[in-house]
């Protein structure tokens, strides 16, 4: 950024290292600099990148009427351009702000979505990972434990083919809640000391 400021490749990581330390009005600044830079030189394909996971920031900091016009612009804009692995990233964004709302229905119907593009895209690859990891927990809260084992079941085997492996520790914390709610408490312990040691392996 030093040589070139307005460089929206480096921009958008910059935002993805100030999302990762949850200092979300930097990375949403961030963002929206490599938006706005993208749209002026005509760079559909990284103003897609820059308005989607802008979105998903908003919804992270919990603005999600913000977050979702830019991620429903971002999606728009994927399916124009034929984009898709930025369309599958839009409905699966559009899944987490609905978990934000706790809108757990609506979060598994874009989640489903999310899953059918990026499973033809990449089977075992780290959207698929993610989609079933936010397909688990909306599925616990939809009080369904054992549909959430099964999502969490081909979630690990998933993650661990494609190296997704800081998921696994949510995986486990959620295997560990639906063992629980299950009324399983040794298994649920053990999930759940399984997520603490993957995520201190990891990292989160």
């Amino acid at each position: 950024l030093s040589i070139n400021p307005d460089n929206p490749y480096a921009l958008l990581n910059l935002g993805v290292v100030y999302s990762k330390l949850r200092r979300f009005p930097e990375a949403i600044a961030s963002f929206s600099t490599a938006a706005a830079t993208a749209e002026r030189f005509g760079d559909r394909i990284r103003l897609t990148k820059a308005l989607n996971i802008q979105g998903r920031t908003y919804a992270q900091a919990g603005d999600t009427a913000k977050a979702e016009k830019l991620i429903l612009r971002a999606q728009t804009l994927a399916t124009e351009i034929g984009y898709v692995r930025e369309s599958a990233l839009a409905d699966e964004n559009l899944g987490e702000m609905m978990m934000v709302r706790r809108k757990y229905r609506e979060a598994v119907a874009n989640l489903t979505d999310a899953l059918k593009l990026a499973r033809k895209i990449a089977p075992e690859g780290d959207i698929v990972a993610e989609c079933l990891r936010r397909m688990a927990d909306a599925k616990f809260y939809l009080n369904r434990p054992e549909s959430a084992l099964e999502h969490i079941e081909e979630g690990l085997d998933v993650a661990r083919k494609c190296g997704e492996y800081y998921e696994m520790g949510y995986f486990y914390r959620t295997r560990g809640l639906c063992h629980s709610r299950l009324g399983e408490a040794d298994q649920a312990v053990k999930d759940l000391e399984k997520s603490i040691e993957t995520f201190d392996r990891y990292g989160n």
